[in-house]
């Protein structure tokens, strides 16, 4: 007979950064279980481990449109009017509708395509270290090679040339600029207060905006019938007006997409 349990927690202060929430999180799932509750925030937060949970949970429908009111203010100033911030109904629909091209089976076929090659680049990287059992800290490698794969996908843009690969200086301060608003989506402290981490938060999105905007507007001088999320965007029209989206639009829309598989 199954009965009711506790489920096991961690607190933490306030004002843990989440980087150390994290740790504490993968530390405490060693020591209790694959259900955790994080106390001390200002909301309740619950941790789960086990692939057949996050399924479980995707697959509840509520999941896929319900957005904590504690992330969105930061959440909105990153993606000013995207799809992402809308929580259903016609307008999300919409939305939805006018990127879903740029994710048909040819394209996503297309995409995945260019992910084994950009990979291998990242697993040259580690033979060295590997080879001498040296400890490898594999998540920076990780997250650039995420931010390489999806400017191909967005851009049809290499971030890595083959002299620098995965130190190239632009690659490494646009993965920065995305880790570090990634982040602080979750914060407790507002946003109009003006603290280091969140002046640090405005100026990352203003510089990954501007990078995002000037890939736009050299598109635009030299269209082409590159396989990307850009070249869906630029055909984008407002229904009800029949305007084309502007430059700011399209990028709102990309931030949803960049972003929004990774707030909370």
């Amino acid at each position: 007979m199954e009965t009711n349990r506790a489920i096991p927690n961690i607190r933490v202060p306030l004002t843990t950064s989440v980087e150390k929430i994290l740790n504490a999180v993968g530390r405490a799932f060693d020591e209790k279980g694959d259900v955790l509750e994080i106390k001390g925030l200002p909301l309740r937060v619950y941790c789960f481990r086990h692939p057949d949970h996050a399924e479980e949970i995707l697959k509840h429908q509520p999941v896929g449109i319900t957005k904590h009111p504690g992330v969105m203010p930061r959440v909105k100033h990153v993606m000013g009017n995207g799809g992402y911030i809308l929580e259903g109904g016609a307008q999300w629909k919409q939305r939805r509708a006018q990127v879903q091209p740029a994710f048909k089976s040819e394209w996503l076929a297309h995409y995945s395509g260019q992910i084994p090659g950009l990979t291998d680049k990242l697993f040259e990287l580690w033979d060295g270290p590997a080879g001498s059992n040296e400890e490898i800290d594999i998540a920076p490698g990780l997250r650039a090679l995420i931010t390489r794969v999806n400017f191909q996908i967005f851009f049809s843009k290499d971030l890595a040339d083959d002299a620098a690969g995965l130190d190239n200086p632009e690659l490494l301060a646009i993965e920065h600029q995305t880790h570090d608003i990634n982040l602080d989506f979750v914060r407790a402290l507002p946003l109009w207060v003006p603290s280091p981490r969140n002046s640090r938060f405005k100026r990352n999105d203003r510089l990954l905006r501007k990078c995002m905007l000037d890939l736009v507007a050299e598109r635009r001088m030299n269209l082409s019938d590159n396989k990307d999320l850009l070249t869906v965007l630029l055909e984008a029209s407002d229904q009800e007006s029949g305007q084309a989206w502007t430059d700011n639009d399209i990028v709102d829309e990309i931030f949803s997409v960049y972003f929004g598989a990774s707030v909370v």
